[in-house]
């Protein structure tokens, strides 16, 4: 339940400014946003639990590889690749970007084949566990891809772990079990081999902007109610619904995304506002709460 709050003329101002600017190509006072530009991106395999652990998904001799399956359906220009990650010995392991066959694919080699490497670097992780984000730069086109740490290749020499825990760090979606892949002994004196379904809850991450339908938050090829809902827990947080470059996930990124709308009629009918009358619904909104603002001081979120 929420009680209403006064603004500040300030956050006022600002969300008139931003209203103004982005009604101002729907009612013909400026050309249309561009919709074809850079968007930030963060496609993330679990969310970040308590730092500090010792332990995890182990990054080892015997165990030498782990990472997380994940699509694009847009170009998308990666800059970042990271996760919560533990460093025992504080040696380098790799971090790298395979391209697979499909979603359901494993890497070809033992652990892989150089020519499915799209990019890689090497990084000492963390000691104990934390968030880190590596920079790595590359273009992905539209496909599967792994990103995968590791170690006793592409240079690198380190122990490590990968901290996992469902309860503190639950899959975000389409991320599942099935995601996940591990190389490692399957029984004694076995060799080496890639496995699927050994658990859940690893917090790993790909970042970079996106070039296509930039209201395309989530990065699954649509512009529907899922980016709305990004749009909204982004809102004046962070970038990673900023469809129109401009360092913000604002106003005028909601109109960018109701313009690119491509989800279904029933779902268009339901939450989707026309323009006009959605932001002079939003305006409205505004002015109400100013005007209570003066008869009141009392306004609570």
């Amino acid at each position: 339940m929420f009680q209403p709050r006064i603004l500040s003329a300030r956050i006022l101002s600002a969300l008139w400014v931003t209203l103004i600017i982005g009604l101002a190509p729907v009612i013909g006072l400026a050309p249309p946003l561009s919709t074809n530009i850079a968007s930030a991106a963060s496609l993330e395999s679990a969310q970040m639990g308590i730092p500090g652990k010792v332990s995890g998904v182990a990054i080892a001799p015997g165990q030498s590889a782990t990472g997380w399956r994940f699509e694009v359906s847009v170009p998308f220009q990666v800059e970042s690749i990271g996760g919560h990650l533990y460093g025992s010995d504080q040696q380098p392991i790799y971090g790298a970007i395979l391209a697979l066959d499909s979603i359901t694919a494993l890497p070809q080699g033992l652990p892989f084949n150089l020519d499915e490497v799209v990019a890689s670097t090497t990084f000492v992780p963390p000691s104990p566990s934390d968030e880190i984000i590596v920079p790595l730069s590359v273009t992905l086109a539209p496909g599967a891809y792994a990103l995968l740490f590791g170690t006793d290749a592409l240079g690198a020499t380190g122990i490590a772990a990968v901290p996992n825990s469902t309860s503190e760090q639950p899959d975000i979606p389409p991320t599942t079990i099935d995601s996940y892949i591990t190389y490692g002994i399957p029984r004694p004196n076995a060799p080496q081999e890639w496995r699927e379904r050994l658990g859940s809850g690893r917090r790993l991450f790909v970042r970079g902007t996106t070039v296509g339908l930039s209201a395309d938050f989530d990065i699954d090829g649509d512009v529907d109610a899922s980016d709305l809902a990004l749009w909204e827990t982004s809102f004046g947080t962070n970038v990673f619904a900023d469809s129109n470059g401009d360092g913000l996930s604002d106003g005028g990124d909601f109109l960018t995304w109701q313009r690119q709308w491509t989800g279904n009629e029933t779902e268009t009918s339901q939450s989707v506002p026309e323009p006009v009358t959605g932001f002079l619904g939003w305006t409205g909104a505004l002015g109400f709460l100013a005007l209570s603002g003066r008869r009141s001081r009392r306004w609570e979120f």
